[in-house]
Parts: structure tokens; C-alpha cells; sequence
């Protein structure tokens, strides 16, 4: 399968690649993300990063420069579309909660818009994010703030109850990036064991993982109606399943 480069023009596009990107710095920028989502940054090689782009390695370094400021340069991409994704789907909505699954479904979007992100930052946690430039810790500061914020105004109004917005923030990135990345072993997983293909394992991560963030963090006596609807078409999903034909036991 062919995979679709993204062609739309971010401040880390601008910044690496000029104002005017050519196709073939966002060909390298494509190539080096796959390739450093494949073999990290210790086992990528610019020369595999050229051959994968369809140029030579004179004109990788040319475009963007070595393979520091070509991992910072992927990086940094990949967060600039999630803050502009971020920023446009969350500027109409007031609700606390419903930013959050607004912000949560907005980040599982763009993992799966974005597929080699996902093993790209959790090789980074694993690592303990050695390699991570500070520019790319300042872009992922910009969208904790927004976790932060959306938190903020959830305890202020009453419907959230205290909780760390570090910790929420890595819960939902870690959750999202997790899931992303592990979706091929679990339908792997999920054929072994005859269970029917569903948005737990193949799909859209967003809600579910929503559901169960907010059932933490919400009051009791609080969530709005598209809340309440979610979380009763997610128990729905999770009552058909459990009706499955039950394996036959011995007596």
C-alpha cells in the first residue's frame, strides 16, 4: 500500500524546508519519518533515508541538513499539525468536558493520519527521550497546556474533579499512542481469539478511551447530554459482545 504524503505547509515545514517547501524536502521529511519510526534514531542511516525519498544523500542534507536536525525536523512536524488540528477543534467549544473528548479524538486522529508518529514518540518514552530536542519538548509543553486549561476550567465550573494535568496529559497521549501503534498486534490478537473486528482494537480510539478518562474525572452529578450518549452507546457495544455465544464448559 502506498502511503499518502501529507502536503500541507507547518511552521516546522517552513522553519526546515523553506516557505516555499519543495516536493522534495517534503519527500525527505516522509522518508525520514518512516524510517526513523522503523530503526529510531541510533539505527537510522541518512543513506536509507535517501534511497527511501528516491534522492541521493547530498540532497537530504541539502534540503533539511544532518540526521539530528532531520529527526528534530519529523518531530516537530507531526506536533505543529497536532497543535493546529488542536487549536481548530477546540475553538468553539465551551464545555469542559466536552473539549476533553474534543482534545482526545483530535489526538487519535492525527496518530492515525500520522502513522509513523505513534512508534516515534513511544521509542522516545522507552528511551527515556534522549534524543528529543528542546524545541520538540517546547511544542509538546503547547499541547499540555491545552490539557491543563480544559482541566482548569472542568474544577473551576464544578464538573472535574481535582487531578494532575501532567498526568492526565500522559495518560491520554500514552493511551493514544499505545493503542495506535499496537492496533496490528491486536488484531492479531483479536482473530486468534474470534473476536469481531471493532473500534477497540482496528478503529477509533477516541471514545472509548474518553469514556473511561471522564468516568475518573467527571462529579457524579455532572456530564452533558452528548456525554451521557457516548457513554451509553459504549456500554451498548460492550453488552453485545458480552452476548457472544459462550464457549461450551465441562460440567
Amino acid at each position: 500500500m502506498t502511503e499518502k504524503m501529507n502536503t500541507t505547509q507547518t511552521p516546522a515545514t517552513a522553519s526546515f524546508c523553506g516557505a516555499e517547501a519543495s516536493e522534495s524536502c517534503r519527500k525527505v521529511l516522509h522518508a525520514a519519518a518512516a524510517v526513523f519510526a522503523e530503526m529510531g534514531f541510533a539505527g537510522a542511516r541518512v543513506d536509507a533515508i535517501a534511497e527511501r525519498a528516491g534522492i541521493n544523500k547530498a540532497m537530504v542534507y541539502y534540503h533539511v541538513g544532518d540526521k539530528a536536525r532531520l529527526y528534530e525536523a519529523v518531530l516537530s512536524e507531526s506536533l505543529d499539525r497536532a497543535r493546529e488540528a488542536l487549536d481548530a477543534a477546540l475553538a468553539t467549544i465551551t464545555s469542559p468536558e466536552e473539549r476533553l473528548r474534543a482534545f482526545i479524538s483530535t489526538v487519535s486522529r492525527v496518530a492515525r493520519e500520522n502513522p509513523h508518529f505513534p512508534a516515534l514518540i513511544l521509542r522516545e518514552f522507552a528511551g527515556g527521550g534522549s534524543n528529543l530536542p528542546e524545541s520538540v519538548l517546547r511544542r509538546i509543553g503547547s499541547i499540555f497546556r491545552i490539557v491543563r486549561q480544559v482541566l482548569e476550567e472542568g474544577q473551576t465550573d464544578g464538573s472535574f474533579r481535582v487531578a494532575s494535568p501532567l498526568l492526565t496529559h500522559l495518560a491520554i497521549a500514552g493511551s493514544v499512542m499505545f493503542l495506535s501503534a499496537s492496533a496490528p498486534i491486536m488484531r492479531r490478537v483479536a482473530e486468534l481469539e474470534g473476536v469481531p473486528p471493532s473500534a477497540d482494537v482496528s478503529g477509533d480510539v477516541a471514545g472509548p478511551l474518553a469514556d473511561l478518562l471522564l468516568g475518573g474525572l467527571l462529579d457524579v452529578h455532572s456530564g452533558s447530554t452528548a456525554g451521557n450518549q457516548s457513554r451509553t452507546a459504549t456500554r451498548g457495544r460492550a453488552a453485545g459482545r458480552g452476548r457472544m455465544a459462550p464457549t461450551s464448559r465441562q460440567p
